[in-house]
């Protein structure tokens, strides 16, 4: 990759729900992410996470998350770590039309990289499914209120 990328919103996760404790819960928070050379940095109002040595990219449904995430798993001073990216604009939205994928195809050049579209195929179908159902709602107070 020759230019630097930069991706605003994007929500970074330390953890997946299941393993946070309250002694040890994860980090959530919205920021802004660059990658450059082999360096994916994640910049947000109180966590910077610079990765490194980044050994795979996991694109897919993970554990107990209903969206799609990018599983980022590189080594920090030698220890293993993980990092779940997703796609935060257009309110949350744009990962399930795409955003997550877009994000893990820029950071495939950094590891082998893995796209498992079955559990994200059937997120983006439901809410398909559920935006059809709202624009006949409308469609139908639309009549209604033209007609009666």
């Amino acid at each position: 990759m020759d230019q630097p990328r930069s991706f605003a919103g994007i929500w970074y996760r330390s953890k997946p729900v299941t393993e946070s404790t309250q002694a040890d819960p994860f980090v959530r928070e919205r920021g802004s992410l660059a990658v450059t050379g082999d360096t994916i940095t994640f910049q947000g109002p109180r966590t910077q996470v610079v990765m490194r040595g980044v050994e795979a990219v996991e694109y897919g449904v993970h554990g107990s998350m209903n969206n799609p995430s990018v599983h980022v798993r590189y080594r920090e001073d030698g220890e293993p770590r993980s990092a779940w990216l997703t796609d935060g604009g257009m309110g949350g939205y744009a990962g399930m039309f795409g955003g997550t994928r877009r994000l893990a195809d820029a950071l495939s050049h950094l590891a082998p990289t893995t796209f498992d579209d079955t559990g994200a195929s059937r997120v983006q179908r439901r809410l398909a499914w559920l935006l059809v159902g709202v624009v006949l709602v409308f469609i139908v107070r639309a009549f209604r209120a033209r007609y009666t």
